[in-house]
């Protein structure tokens, strides 16, 4: 999924350059003062909309986007009702073991809070209100892309007026009319291309990422309960095989009565 982000990102800007090229020449679309304008103008606007520490972990985001892996919802099921049957033949403590097996921060602590015995109910408030704040850094990290994506171009435009009103001021020469008039607009070119080939694609895809983590979690959650409650492996696989695909869901069980009927 990372590799698609990126290209995606890559053929946005490629074909922009390419536009660019087929037409002129890329110096014409550079600028120094207006990288300053947009650029900087975005991230200060940024720093006083969000927190230091939310703005560094909002920075975070850019890295998830391009390192993300896609979770196996199916291996995931498979990896709970195999401790569910651990847990019935050798009883909670017993998965334990198996902690090391999965390196998804929550998991390790939904398995740590019923290994230690917590109360169910205890249990499944703090396993919700971990939810939550999963919930609460995606939302804040998907407002910082938002946010980035409307004052970038609002930036551009600020530039853009800087520089008219410096062309205006030198009308003496009408030569440098032209000139000046391509320098004002390419600040709100930078702004246009921050926000719709980075910050808007980036936050779409943040969204996504953060559904499907969400979904995980919540098979996560539902297969721990049931596990500190006692309930049966068959019984649990069942519950889990609702947050899988529905395709997945129907390819899993031909493959199943396909092996059935082999055997």
């Amino acid at each position: 999924m990372g590799f698609t982000s990126l290209l995606g990102i890559v053929l946005s800007i490629g074909f922009v350059l390419y536009g660019i090229l087929y037409g002129g020449k890329l110096g014409d679309f550079y600028d120094l003062s207006s990288i300053f304008i947009t650029v900087g103008g975005t991230l200060g606007a940024l720093m006083v909309n969000f927190t230091l520490e939310e703005f560094v972990k909002a920075g975070k985001s850019f890295v998830k986007v391009f390192t993300y892996q896609k979770i196996n919802m199916e291996s995931l099921r498979d990896q709970i009702v195999d401790m569910a049957y651990i847990s019935k033949k050798e009883g909670l403590l017993a998965l334990e073991a198996r902690m090391e097996e999965t390196k998804d921060p929550f998991f390790k602590k939904c398995l740590m809070l019923v290994i230690d015995g917590t109360n169910p109910e205890l249990t499944k408030k703090t396993i919700e209100l971990e939810m939550d704040l999963y919930l609460q850094q995606d939302e804040m990290e998907q407002k910082f892309l938002a946010a980035a994506s409307k004052l970038a171009p609002a930036f551009g435009m600020i530039g853009t007026l800087i520089g008219l009103i410096q062309m205006l001021n030198n009308l003496n020469d009408s030569s440098t009319i032209g000139p000046s008039m391509a320098v004002a607009l390419v600040t709100t070119f930078y702004g246009a291309i921050i926000a719709n080939a980075i910050c808007i694609p980036m936050g779409g895809r943040l969204k996504n990422i953060s559904i499907a983590g969400d979904l995980a979690r919540q098979m996560i959650a539902e297969g721990i309960l049931s596990i500190q409650s006692g309930e049966t492996p068959f019984v649990i696989r069942e519950k889990l095989e609702v947050y899988l695909d529905k395709g997945k869901r129907r390819r899993g069980k031909a493959n199943e009565q396909e092996t059935s009927r082999t055997t």
